[in-house]
């Protein structure tokens, strides 16, 4: 695992802990599970196949670029 996909789940998880709910994170590769898993609304895009496996597994919203926008404001509004 690189740098991003051990350090940046702490960055993420010390951002959550700081706000109460409705948080996003959009990933693209397996490297962005740890991160996709702490949030409220993990959305996966242009995922790679091993990321497209879990997000199955898991319910994760897949998107593509073309609806992404689109995709999120649902959430937000």
């Amino acid at each position: 695992m690189n740098w991003y996909a051990t350090e940046g789940k702490h960055v993420v998880a010390d951002l959550l802990a700081k706000h109460e709910e409705g948080s996003i994170a959009v990933g693209d590769s397996e490297n962005d599970v740890g991160m996709l898993e702490l949030v409220d609304y993990p959305f996966c895009v242009n995922a790679s196949p091993e990321l497209l496996e879990v997000a199955n597994a898991r319910g994760w919203k897949v998107i593509t670029p073309e609806n992404a926008a689109e995709e999120i404001l649902k959430v937000l509004t």
